[in-house]
């Protein structure tokens, strides 16, 4: 055992030299520093109090102070590291030998306990987050082909429930062809998805997501646990199931536009069903954890046309404008003829700019454009977009009030770029 008190200066010099004062460093760089404070407090804390008979306990104290403080993994494993190496510098250069080896042997025993620690309670906040994500599934009246993505989840939940010791492995589904997901992709999927790209991207993750929940059980299997190379593979895997959440979205998106109500001059959605598109695509965003936008798009001067072409022809421009939405967007967005000559388009799994620069290339496209009406006569348009950008986790329920909002949010931005001269982005 070494004699700690002995080397607690050293180990003081050590983290005063590796956390510079916050008074000292610039504006930019504080909110870098601010816990590294909290940090040296407790690593001093844990060196000052240790002894023979207490190692565990001490040890224990310090993780549990590092995740109650959501100090990250990485910067507990570092600072540990670093002052690990400093110390055992100092002790080659004192040929202090025995303490050399219990030095080592220490930090090796910590490393491994905080690594234990944090892997059980990343698990535990995975576990919740998936919890979470199948709460808002079930808020879906009508789950198609989302109920997909809930038996991933499902089968997350199970997994982590075998590395927490909760449940044996028997059983846990591996084969990414005889899950239900995968038996539905290679069946019923297969005529209408094989010849995309998108197929082939839904089919990588898929099964990616699988042999890598088979990696980490054969990791967990192993001894010694390396909880350290876990807490990153099951990151990893919450990362690809959120994707293939993401993808099997798109998909069921795809299938809910083809079976809607269409309006029966563009082909486009009607409004009949449009509060319960945008909630249940918002409640998909939770699920998924993305964003999504909505796009207000009305086209400008339009009496005007009618007035001087005849309603025939603005019919034509109408039918035209539709084409371009169709060619610009993707066919899993959501386009709904409003009303007239208004536009709404839900786009789902979008931020806020990309969503802005989608309006935009739709300006863009239509500038570009000339309808040639039936009598030869030529017509140029333009329209004007109103952009809001929908982030679902800063909603706790998803009501026609909060659908009204988010329309009424686009429909303003809408009456601005009108405002600030038409054919533009708000």
């Amino acid at each position: 055992m070494i004699d700690w008190q002995r080397y607690l200066p050293l180990i003081e010099s050590i983290l005063a030299d590796s956390y510079p004062a916050l008074e000292n460093a610039s504006q930019s760089t504080q909110d870098h520093l601010q816990r590294q404070p909290l940090r040296s407090t407790h690593l001093l804390q844990l060196f000052s109090q240790l002894t023979a008979d207490n190692e565990d306990e001490q040890i224990a104290l310090f993780v549990h102070a590092c995740i109650t403080n959501e100090i990250p993994y990485t910067l507990i494993y570092t600072d540990l590291m670093t002052l690990g190496r400093t110390l055992l510098g100092q002790l080659v250069y004192q040929q202090a030998c025995d303490d050399m080896l219990a030095l080592h042997k220490f930090f090796e025993r910590i490393e491994q306990q905080i690594s234990l620690a944090y892997l059980h309670n990343y698990l535990r906040q995975l576990a919740v987050r998936n919890h979470l994500r199948l709460t808002h599934l079930a808020n879906l009246s009508e789950k198609n082909l989302m109920v997909y993505y809930q038996n991933h989840l499902q089968w997350m939940i199970r997994l982590i429930d075998i590395l927490q010791g909760n449940e044996v492995a028997e059983g846990l589904e591996f084969d990414h062809l005889r899950c239900s997901f995968g038996q539905w992709l290679h069946g019923k999927a297969v005529s209408t998805l094989s010849s995309t790209s998108h197929f082939k991207e839904v089919e990588r993750l898929h099964i990616k997501l699988h042999k890598l929940g088979r990696d980490i059980l054969i990791l967990f299997q192993a001894k010694p646990l390396n909880s350290k190379h876990l807490i990153y593979l099951m990151s990893r895997l919450d990362y690809i199931s959120l994707e293939v959440g993401t993808e099997i979205a798109i998909l069921n998106d795809m299938m809910m536009i083809t079976e809607y109500h269409k309006d029966p001059l563009t082909g486009l959605l009607t409004r009949h069903l449009l509060d319960k598109i945008i909630s249940t695509q918002i409640e998909i965003a939770k699920a998924t954890e993305s964003n999504c936008a909505l796009l207000m798009i009305d086209l400008d001067n339009f009496k005007e046309i009618n007035d001087t072409f005849g309603h025939l022809a603005g019919d034509q421009v109408i039918q035209h404008f539709a084409t371009v939405l169709k060619t610009v967007l993707r066919k899993s967005d959501f386009i709904f003829r409003f009303g007239g000559e208004e536009f709404l388009v839900l786009v789902p799994s979008t931020k806020a700019e990309e969503a802005h620069n989608i309006a935009q290339k739709l300006c863009n496209e239509v500038s570009k454009e000339t309808v040639v009406t039936k009598e030869g006569q030529l017509i140029h348009y333009s329209v004007s977009i109103g952009v809001t950008s929908i982030e679902p986790s800063n909603l706790s329920f998803v009501t026609k009030e909060v659908v009204n909002h988010y329309i009424g949010e686009a429909d303003a931005r809408l009456y601005l770029a009108k405002r600030n001269g038409r054919n533009r982005v708000e």
